[in-house]
């Protein structure tokens, strides 16, 4: 039976791979034992769905990012205007 193997950070994104035997969670190839699912390589019945899995991982990646750049823009526009005179206390 085939699976289609999808992985962020192997050299094919995504792997067609002849399974031995599969159970809810875990896959068999190669004679290992595989997660189904972790956090870098998951197994789909169908290409379309791991291309959608990728694509999807990618996005919230790509989400992640821009909401940290935007915070660290913040960041760095407050401190250009951060003044001097803004931190002096007086006793």
């Amino acid at each position: 039976m085939i699976k289609y193997k999808a992985g962020r950070w192997s050299k094919e994104l995504i792997e067609a791979v002849e399974i031995t035997k599969e159970t809810e969670y875990n896959v068999w190839f190669k004679q290992d034992r595989h997660q189904k699912r972790s956090s870098g390589t998951n197994f789909f019945d169908t290409w379309k769905e791991a291309h959608e899995y990728l694509i999807q991982k990618a996005q919230e990646q790509l989400d992640m990012y821009r909401k940290g750049a935007a915070r660290a823009a913040i960041v760095l526009q407050d401190t250009q205007a951060y003044k001097e005179a803004d931190n002096v206390q007086t006793n």
